[in-house]
């Protein structure tokens, strides 16, 4: 499972496995929520709406780690080995949650200690910004080595051996050598670029509406018949062309955007279940063009290295909470048609905020 993110390491001396190990699981637990989606409402008897809780409560909480630790603590090995054991715990004890007011409570912790691993690893990163993309390889590497595992496991043995799995991960990263450098807390005093609020607003839109359908993929996919092995080569493929998009580094970020949309539309507007599966390949790759791009454009505009990693992570996951709400309510009024249409909407929308942004700087820059 750890094995693919060895290229990453090479990032800097002190990046240690440890740590890439611990945000590699951060990322495949993010994965698996659109696989055990299906398998939630069948055991729980839950709508569409429902079972969104369990992501918003996931990512609220993952927010709140990522602006508060950004803001109040200093980046230290102590804190990765307490968030590292705080989502083993969270994990297995989901595996053993009886009902599923109590996963969702275990989903909470579990995205309290993940927000604070992100924020630790992108902290990190943010000292080599030229580097971001080789470290947001981390991402769609555990995710494309998770999703050849979730099918058969949720399968074989049911949905709560997600959970084991995750635990037995997170204890295989505590066991690896961690060296994290003491940072500076960032406090209040951040840049007043005006732009790079622009440019949070924007990631903010790209994330609402991009989870507003991709947390429902699954469900989509279960809905045209398709097999359960297709939501595994979708998700797989997702992440593979995500390794790919994060060696692209292009000049402007705004036309990604516009690719981010499309793919959207492609999953979720037209009945056919090979549109999908190519639309959530395209995602992937230009989703993770995308990201690594706009975090250049914030710190660009940043006072010092990494002060907005927290408030970018963090809106990110702002974006998250009310995405599986607000797509839950659009399936429910229209169908997945209506979700499709309208994420991908905002997610242009959101594009072209950002493309604003770049036109802004080129023309103060003389860079036309």
């Amino acid at each position: 499972m750890f094995a693919p993110v060895r290229q990453p390491l090479s990032l800097r001396p002190t990046f240690s496995p440890g740590l890439i190990a611990s945000a590699a699981v951060v990322s495949v637990m993010f994965a698996a929520t659109a696989f055990v989606f299906p398998p939630l409402v069948e055991r729980f008897g839950l709508t569409t709406a429902q079972v969104g809780l369990y992501s918003t409560v996931q990512v609220a909480a993952f927010s709140i780690a990522s602006f508060g630790a950004g803001r109040l603590l200093r980046t230290s090995r102590a804190i990765l080995v307490l968030s590292a054991l705080a989502l083993v715990v969270a994990n297995f004890m989901s595996g053993l949650a009886p009902g599923f007011t109590e996963l969702v409570a275990m989903r909470g912790l579990a995205g309290l200690a993940a927000g604070t691993i992100n924020w630790i690893a992108w902290a990190e990163a943010a000292r080599q910004p030229a580097a971001m993309g080789r470290v947001a390889a981390i991402g769609p590497v555990a995710a494309a080595a998770g999703s050849i595992a979730f099918a058969p496991l949720i399968g074989g043995f049911g949905y709560e051996s997600v959970f084991f799995l995750l635990a037995i991960l997170g204890g295989v990263s505590l066991l690896l050598p961690i060296d994290v450098e003491r940072g500076t807390r960032v406090g209040r005093q951040v840049s007043d670029s005006r732009s790079n609020l622009v440019l949070l607003v924007a990631m903010a839109g790209m994330t609402l509406f991009g989870s507003a359908a991709f947390v429902f993929i699954g469900l989509h996919l279960d809905g045209l018949d398709a097999p359960d092995w297709v939501l595994s080569v979708a998700m797989t493929g997702n992440a593979l062309f995500g390794i790919a998009g994060t060696r692209v580094t292009g000049r402007r970020a705004w036309p990604w955007f516009t690719a981010v949309a499309v793919s959207v539309a492609m999953s979720f507007v037209t009945p056919f279940a090979w549109l999908s599966v190519l639309g959530l390949w395209l995602w992937g790759f230009a989703f993770w063009v995308t990201v690594p791009k706009v975090l250049r454009l914030l710190e660009e505009r940043s006072d010092r290295p990494g002060e907005r990693t927290g408030d970018a992570q963090g809106i990110m996951a702002l974006g998250r909470i009310v995405g599986p709400v607000t797509g839950g309510g659009l399936e429910a009024a229209g169908g997945f048609v209506l979700l499709g249409a309208v994420s991908a909407l905002g997610i242009a929308a959101s594009g072209a905020a950002v493309g604003a942004v770049e036109r802004y700087r080129s023309k103060e820059t003389g860079d036309v």
